[in-house]
């Protein structure tokens, strides 16, 4: 990697090169070089909620290759569906890449025994 130094005195400009350049490096044709690659992984992990948990509140990596990947890997385009149906998510700063279970019940207060009655509280 080269260091570039630019003095200027006035109008007078001096640059300092130091390190290696490499100024007459063969370059590729234009159709040979390769397209950016996507963030985006054709297949996205997909994790139940314990192991969800833990990543996204404790910060713990689940493993995604060899004996240790216990979760599964389904398309894009089947992660896509189930994200809009509210069945998954996407994990924050996984670009998209891992999803975990979503289960949507919440604790609700209902009244019990009419409209008088004590509200108890249900898993909705």
């Amino acid at each position: 990697m080269a260091h570039f130094e630019t003095i200027q005195t006035g109008n007078r400009v001096e640059t300092h090169i130091r390190g290696r350049v490499f100024r007459y490096a063969p370059k590729q044709p234009k159709g040979l070089q390769r397209p950016p690659a996507s963030k985006e992984l054709r297949r996205v992990c997909v994790l139940d909620g314990h192991h969800g948990a833990m990543l996204e509140r404790w910060g713990v990596d689940q493993p995604c290759h060899g004996p240790r990947c216990t979760h599964r890997h389904h398309t894009r385009a089947e992660v896509e569906k189930l994200v809009r149906d509210g069945i998954l998510k996407y994990v924050a700063g996984s670009q998209r890449n891992v999803a975990v279970y979503v289960y949507g019940r919440i604790w609700k207060g209902v009244p019990s025994g009419g409209p008088q009655g004590a509200k108890v509280m249900q898993l909705v």
